[in-house]
């Protein structure tokens, strides 16, 4: 179906005051902070959507870019995000734990799991609940449900209760490519998760995890897009690490700045520009 939006006046842009929903206006004020600090270019737009998930100014021919290069799920606030920000939290409560008049407390186990579920909750509304997010909030809290219990499901069963939470929350949620993309490529890595230690291993775990998911995804990308990229595994192998070690930190640590409304977000979001 094809939607069209008549109106006998101009379209009028609504002001941050005028918004209703307190998260709507926290997503304004951050990706309006981002194009304050910012010359106006694409760089606005990509971090938008790294930040606060509003990707729809980034051009169309950088999206074409992104497509042909498969590097375009980097640009979702998917699974990578959220758990880089729920490990991020956890680190940080950790380091809590250490100082000697909060570590001999009771009842830590409890409050690190409300804390970290809170954080990533939070951060998953703040970033426009897509499904890749809502999937890794999902098994974000079963884990802590695990942990609490003190039980252990394996890994895959854990995802699939992942999927059966979201499809009974929203059964159309399987027509969604988001859906069968995230499911697909984290079931891709939990099929290659163990390799053994050492640094050896880490390469070829590294190595395993590209070729799953290229072997897994390539069927949903051709259904879903019409094409497949074939320099993705190469691109992908150096576009993940750096994003994960450095874009994404660096992402979250500037939306943390303008959420506590501080006036020094500018020089990370002009570094993440260059």
């Amino acid at each position: 179906g094809t939607g069209y939006v008549v109106a006998k006046a101009p379209a009028e842009l609504l002001r941050d005051e005028g918004l209703a929903q307190p998260i709507e206006r926290l997503r304004a004020r951050i990706a309006q902070r981002i194009a304050a600090s910012l010359p106006a270019g694409p760089s606005v737009s990509v971090l938008q959507g790294l930040s606060v998930g509003l990707r729809g100014n980034v051009p169309d021919e950088l999206w074409e870019a992104f497509a042909a290069t498969g590097v375009a799920h980097l640009m979702a606030i998917s699974g990578l995000h959220v758990t880089g920000c729920s490990l991020f939290v956890l680190w940080l409560l950790r380091l809590c734990w250490k100082w000697p008049p909060v570590g001999s407390l009771r009842g830590r186990i409890a409050a690190e799991i409300a804390v970290v579920l809170a954080v990533t909750a939070g951060y998953v509304l703040l970033a426009g609940a897509s499904l890749p997010a809502l999937r890794t909030l999902a098994m974000v809290v079963l884990v802590a449900i695990q942990r609490l219990l003190r039980r252990a499901l394996p890994l895959h069963l854990t995802l699939a209760l992942a999927a059966a939470l979201l499809c009974a929350a929203d059964p159309l949620a399987v027509t969604s490519a988001g859906f069968w993309l995230s499911f697909v490529a984290t079931a891709a890595l939990l099929l290659i998760l163990d390799a053994g230690s050492g640094w050896r291993a880490r390469v070829v775990t590294f190595v395993r995890a590209q070729a799953a998911v290229t072997a897994l995804l390539t069927p949903v990308l051709a259904a879903v897009f019409g094409r497949v990229s074939l320099v993705s595994p190469l691109v992908n192998a150096l576009a993940i690490p750096a994003f994960s070690l450095l874009v994404l930190p660096m992402v979250l640590f500037g939306t943390v700045l303008d959420l506590a409304a501080f006036d020094s977000s500018a020089p990370v979001w002009r570094s993440l520009a260059a």
